[in-house]
């Protein structure tokens, strides 16, 4: 049976499904983060410093990737930060859209509630209406 809040309880549903894949597109983005700063931080463990000679400028310029790898490192180190603190509001969003449906669900019991009630009522009287028309119709005929 079809209420007024049957619409509403299948929206708050819909919103609460969209942000459960949201929260597993954010899970993904933070493991493709955490994948590409372990590969950044493997790149500099594999640097080769020149040990001799005098090329300062190639010691530079490796010293200068090196830095500019571990900012790329922090970048997704921030990225991923930003992935959790969506997550933890997506989550705070799921348990409000989640109370509201419960809400929605106890009144739309509530009304299907009463609508059976006032069924029975109506099934009741009409029984006692057929109940009554063939006890009228059996004590006509037995006089």
């Amino acid at each position: 049976m079809k209420t007024k809040f049957t619409d509403l309880i299948k929206l708050q549903e819909k919103k609460i499904e969209t942000l459960e894949r949201e929260i597993k597109v954010e899970y993904s983005k933070i493991g493709g983060f955490e994948r590409m700063a372990d590969e950044v931080r493997e790149e500099i463990l594999e640097i080769e410093y020149p040990d001799s000679g005098t090329n300062f400028s190639a010691f530079r310029q490796m010293n200068i990737a090196m830095h500019n790898m571990k900012s790329d490192i922090g970048t997704f180190e921030k990225a991923k930060d930003s992935s959790k603190k969506r997550i933890a509001e997506i989550k705070l969003e799921i348990q409000n859209r989640d109370r509201e449906l419960k809400k929605f669900k106890y009144l739309e019991n509530e009304i299907l509630k009463k609508e059976l009630k006032k069924r029975e009522q109506r099934e009741r009287a009409e029984s006692d209406e057929i109940a009554s028309i063939l006890y009228n119709i059996k004590s006509k005929g037995l006089k």
